[in-house]
């Protein structure tokens, strides 16, 4: 397939050193997500509120992660940030690092990570692999400024969607106060579509100050922890190409400071479906049908959260939701608002949607169901009474991906040479396979050229000149030879005559109906000694008597006119 997207979860190692991560069948990646919280296991809720979101195109990195504290009587609320490592994992408690890992290689079906810093225990990781021959992948970061209010981010293409990730601070690799997440998606449609989801806990306050938000025209919102209002935003106002290719960036100036963001940027070069929108949650249990993008997708990920509409909210549960035909992965925390001890926990588990209510009780609870011709579907098993807003990024295949072929697809019949079915494979049968002649005016087409010829193609019998038979070889019988004489006006192609002796005759020739090529011996009867007669004397032929043998011969009187040329000899 021209667009591969795979999701997997692991244990993340408890020693430093190399760990691969893989996914069998899938290629090499070209770009990677990885989540990670605090639990070391499936729906079992961990103290501390902790995320890590982090990506990679192989060539730069980033992470942005934060924590807060449970159980204190003032909120201890950290973030921190990072463009060395692409999982970065705090330790609330000790307040420093439990765990970070770099990106080191592209590997057959995943990627490789170096653990610096190992971590304490083997915490849930969650992993989205990119692939595909025609997908292109940029993972970076920018600094918006709020003057000039536009910043064009350059990624070498154009993309198609970006998932933006940040804490609102730098990715120098310091410590801040603070626990904002800024999650959010921007679509390149027309128009082009923006969302954002956040929440923010502030540091050293004593009754826990928790927000959220939810925005349909900004892909990010930072909020201020400890005011519960919205600090600046960010949208994309127009996709890039030319002299930059990637995306402007415009900055909402509620507050005239600059926000850094981390990003990963994907183009699928016209061989992928995909959408951003925003779900609505039901109200009841069973089955939902999510029935926007009006496309069938093959991956699904969701910003999950209790927000009714735009805008700032308090409390805090939020998360992710991210799904595949054959793989579920749900992220969350929540952190309670107005409480004397903080209230913080984690949440993983290997489902659709696992997210807590503010308090810790359960919240909603779904499973996936399937990928539907234009949407999705998902069994809820815990709902609110209350409708919620889900932004969403979907993919999916387009029809000019590769088709795996049905059975039906395969057909032993010939195909139709007026209306023939792109790409069918025609297996030919037996009786494909003929020892008669091919028929020269129609054709079928795909037949072996070679014909078998049966004993009865090979015969003895004269070739009709006017119509021969293809290929066909002619033995000539012995009655093809023949003695007669040949025939001069309809003779057989390369037949030989063998002259009998009847053909050989001693009688004259008949001159005006000669035997072609006949041979004659003259008899001795042909030649003959008869007198020859003559009707006139023959010159210088004369008579004389014995008494004229002396003194002038008597003038000779011819008998008769001799026949021509003959010559008669007359004794003395």
């Amino acid at each position: 397939m021209g667009i591969s997207i795979e999701v997997t979860r692991v244990a993340c190692n408890t020693s430093t050193g190399d760990q691969d991560i893989t996914i069998t069948g899938f290629g090499t990646p070209k770009a990677a997500l990885f989540i990670a919280s605090s639990p070391i296991a499936d729906d079992t809720p961990t103290a501390n509120a902790v995320t890590s979101v982090g990506s990679t195109d192989g060539t730069t990195q980033a992470v942005a992660s934060g924590y807060s504290e449970d159980a204190l009587a003032a909120s201890n609320a950290r973030r921190r940030g990072t463009t060395d490592e692409v999982v970065l994992i705090l330790d609330p408690a000790a307040e420093n690092v439990d765990g970070e890992a770099n990106f080191k290689e592209w590997i057959t079906d995943g990627v490789r990570i170096t653990w610096g810093n190992a971590p304490s225990v083997a915490h849930i990781l969650t992993v989205v692999l990119f692939g595909g021959s025609d997908l292109s992948a940029k993972s970076g970061n920018f600094t918006a400024t709020s003057d000039p209010a536009t910043t064009d981010v350059d990624c070498g293409f154009t993309p198609d969607l970006a998932f933006f990730y940040g804490n609102g601070t730098s990715l120098d690799d310091s410590d801040s106060a603070s626990y904002p997440v800024n999650l959010g998606f921007a679509s390149n449609a027309t128009p082009i579509v923006n969302r954002a989801a956040s929440t923010a806990v502030a540091d050293a306050t004593t009754s826990g100050v928790v927000s959220r938000a939810y925005y349909e025209d900004k892909c990010v919102a930072n909020l201020s922890p400890a005011n519960q209002t919205l600090h600046r935003s960010l949208y994309v106002s127009d996709f890039l190409s030319g002299v930059t290719d990637g995306f402007e960036i415009t900055h909402n100036v509620e507050a005239p400071s600059n926000l850094v963001s981390a990003f990963l940027a994907l183009s699928f070069g016209g061989k992928a479906a995909f959408s951003v929108g925003t779900m609505d949650t039901p109200t009841s249990t069973g089955n939902h049908a999510q029935e926007d993008p009006e496309f069938q997708p093959q991956f699904v990920m969701m910003l999950i959260g209790f927000r009714t509409n735009t805008g700032v909210a308090i409390g805090g549960g939020f998360g992710f939701s991210i799904f595949t035909e054959s793989a579920e992965s749900s992220v969350a925390v929540a952190s309670e608002n107005a409480v004397g001890t903080m209230n913080d926990q984690s949440l993983t588990d290997a489902v659709a949607v696992n997210l807590p209510e503010q308090d810790g009780t359960v919240g909603y609870e779904a499973a996936f169901v399937s990928m539907d011709a234009s949407g999705w579907t998902l069994n809820f098993t815990a709902v609110p009474g209350t409708s919620h807003k889900w932004p969403y990024l979907a993919i999916g295949a387009t029809a000019s991906n590769t088709d795996d072929l049905t059975a039906t697809d395969i057909t032993t019949g010939t195909p139709t040479l007026e209306a023939p079915t792109i790409a069918q494979v025609h297996a030919l049968a037996a009786t494909h396979l003929t020892s008669a002649a091919p028929t020269i005016d129609e054709p079928v087409l795909d037949e072996p050229a070679a014909d078998n010829l049966v004993a009865a193609d090979i015969t003895a019998a004269t070739p009709t000149l006017d119509e021969p038979t293809i290929g066909q070889s002619h033995a000539l019988a012995a009655t093809a030879l023949t003695s007669a004489a040949p025939t001069i006006d309809e003779p057989t192609i390369a037949q030989a005559h063998a002259l009998a002796a009847t053909d050989t005759t001693a009688g004259t020739p008949t001159l005006a109906a000669p035997t072609f090529a006949q041979v004659h011996a003259l008899a001795a009867a042909d030649i003959f000694f008869a007198a020859w007669n003559f009707t006139t004397p023959t010159l210088f032929a004369y008579t004389t008597t014995p008494a004229d043998r002396t003194g002038t011969p008597p003038a000779a009187t011819p008998s008769s006119a001799p026949a021509s040329d003959q010559r008669t000899s007359v004794p003395y």
